[in-house]
């Protein structure tokens, strides 16, 4: 569940990218609705692999990313239940139902407006719901196969959408909230920068800190 100061209903994209700069993030609670949270971005000028990053892309080595706008025209079952069953696993029951992923997907009852499908030979593995709008990636719900969580498939996942949205140019690309322990895993990209107290601030050590300080 997001922690946030405030909500609003944004449907114009274009207003839609300034407030994303401005603290905000789409929600998949309907269209155009819209929080302001402690969102995490990279900033994509600022973005290279570290050797981390490559260690978990030589992990992933045949991983591959495909781009699919909203509505999918050919809708599978087996996205929603991959999806209700990964959250189910991970944050609880009736974190994000099947039914809920399924209007996302599928009817697009809400602003996200592209899927990410992730595959291993020809294997589907994940997906991620996200927004993608001129300049920016809002990498907003992702989910996979947990058959490959020891081979840090989600991370890998993360790494290579950063590697499409560096060859297409973007500007930033969104990671989501930033509250909790858990969410450490995301602060290991060059570029990245958090908002706090209505600005954007690049001190990373400062927000591990407050993440590794919450209960």
């Amino acid at each position: 569940m997001y922690i946030y100061e405030k909500e609003i209903i944004e449907k114009d994209e274009k207003k839609i990218i300034d407030m994303y700069d401005r603290g905000f993030v789409l929600t998949r609670k309907d269209v155009g609705v819209m929080q302001k949270i402690r969102s995490l971005r990279v900033n994509i000028n600022n973005f290279n692999l570290t050797s981390e990053n490559r260690r978990i892309l030589r992990k992933n080595d045949k991983l591959l990313l495909e781009v699919y706008s909203l509505p999918l025209d050919n809708y599978d079952w087996k996205i929603h239940a991959m999806g209700e069953k990964f959250y189910s696993q991970k944050f609880g029951k009736n974190t994000i139902s099947a039914n809920k992923i399924k209007s996302i997907v599928k009817d697009k009852k809400t602003s996200f407006n592209t899927i990410l499908k992730f595959s291993i030979d020809e294997d589907i593995v994940g997906y991620c719901i996200c927004f993608l709008k001129e300049e920016i990636l809002h990498y907003a719900y992702p989910f996979y196969d947990t058959e490959y969580i020891s081979k840090s498939l989600g991370i890998g996942m993360m790494t290579k959408t950063l590697e499409y949205a560096k060859s297409k140019s973007l500007k930033y690309m969104y990671l989501g909230s930033v509250y909790k322990k858990e969410s450490l895993y995301k602060l290991q990209f060059e570029g990245e920068e958090w908002f706090f107290k209505d600005k954007w601030n690049q001190d990373i050590s400062e927000l591990k800190d407050i993440l590794r300080d919450r209960k």
